[in-house]
C-alpha cells in the first residue's frame, strides 16, 4: 500500500496534468473496481463533466468534478497514470477516462492500473459518507444503536476477538469471545 508520501506525489504530479480538462468517456475494463456506482451509470455520470480540482485526504485521492467527486484508493498495486496520443489499454488497466483539453483538441488519458485488483473507486456527490465511514469519532461512547459500542470496537480491531451485546441483560453487557 503507497505510504501517503506517494500519495501527495501521485496527487502533484496528476494535479497540472487534470485541472480543467473535461472527461470525454469512460471505460471499464473490470467492473469490481467501482465501488459506487455500477459501471454503466459511472459511464453516464463522469462524461462530460469538467475536473476542478485534484487532491487528497489520507490516501484517498480525490478528483473534484462539476457535479460530483471521483475517489480513489490505490490499496495495495493501484497507480494512476497519465497517457497522451493514441493508446491501447494495458493488461492491467481497469478503468480508463478520456480527456479532452479546451485548449487543444489532444486526447489525454489517465488510466487507473492495478495489477491486484485491489484498488476502488467511487463517483459521489457526497464524498464525506465515504470517506467518514473509517472515522470513529461519530460513534457515541456506550451506545447501543444497532447492538455495537465503541467497546465493541476496540475489542475487535485491538484484541482480535469477537464481541457482541446482550441486550436481555441489565446495563451494558457485552460478551467477548475469542477468534478462531
Amino acid at each position: 500500500m503507497p505510504e501517503l508520501a506517494e500519495v501527495e506525489t501521485i496527487v502533484r504530479g496528476l494535479r497540472p496534468e487534470l485541472i480543467g480538462k473535461r472527461i470525454v468517456s469512460a471505460d471499464v475494463f473490470w467492473s469490481r473496481t467501482l465501488a459506487i456506482p455500477t459501471a454503466a451509470k459511472f459511464k453516464l455520470q463522469v462524461k462530460g463533466q469538467k475536473i476542478t480540482g485534484v487532491g487528497r485526504r489520507a490516501k484517498y485521492l480525490i478528483i473534484k468534478l462539476e457535479n460530483y467527486n471521483l475517489l480513489i484508493h490505490l490499496r495495495m498495486s493501484g497507480d494512476l497514470v497519465i497517457r497522451k496520443g493514441k493508446i491501447k489499454a494495458e493488461k492491467h488497466d481497469r478503468l480508463i477516462l478520456t480527456l479532452s483539453s479546451p485548449s487543444t483538441k489532444d486526447r489525454s488519458y489517465l488510466a487507473f492500473n492495478d495489477t491486484r485488483k485491489f484498488g476502488r473507486v467511487w463517483l459521489t456527490d457526497q464524498p464525506e459518507r465515504i470517506l467518514n465511514n473509517w472515522d470513529p469519532s461519530h460513534l457515541k461512547k456506550n451506545s447501543l444503536r444497532n447492538g455495537y459500542t465503541t467497546t465493541c470496537m476496540f475489542v475487535n480491531v485491538s484484541l482480535n476477538h469477537y464481541c457482541s451485546i446482550n441486550p436481555s441483560l441489565p446495563g451494558l453487557a457485552i460478551s467477548i469471545r475469542m477468534k478462531v
